[in-house]
């Protein structure tokens, strides 16, 4: 289940953070009005939280690296974000139509398999 909302943040204006909270008001936050050690941190915390956010909820180190990187060289380049592909989606039409293909004893073991799944055919 999806969390609602709490904040709407606008990044459009450089320089300057908006905040619109849930209940309508909007504050303005201005990093330049910080003092300096603070403002120096601000870049290595920003990139802090991309790469952590880039590789949140994966587990295979070997993906997490890949990620860092991909995510890591398309910043280099100029891109904030970097989509992954989408995975490829199969029509449940599909799905039964490649079922009538199969044997009786596999059409069976196919349909508890997708049932167990939560899958309809």
């Amino acid at each position: 289940m999806a969390r609602a909302r709490r904040l709407k943040k606008d990044l459009t204006v450089v320089g300057t953070l908006k905040i619109e909270i849930v209940d309508g008001e909007t504050m303005t936050f201005t990093p330049a009005e910080l003092p300096a050690e603070i403002q120096e941190l601000l870049p290595t915390v920003a990139l802090s939280h991309r790469l952590g956010d880039a590789v949140a909820g994966i587990t295979d180190p070997e993906l997490i690296k890949a990620t860092l990187e991909k995510v890591w060289q398309g910043m280099l380049d100029g891109n904030w974000v970097i989509r992954k592909p989408g995975t490829p989606k199969v029509e449940l039409s599909t799905i039964k139509d490649n079922l009538s293909n199969l044997s009786d004893a596999e059409q069976e073991a196919a349909r508890a398999l997708l049932t167990s799944l939560g899958i309809a055919v």
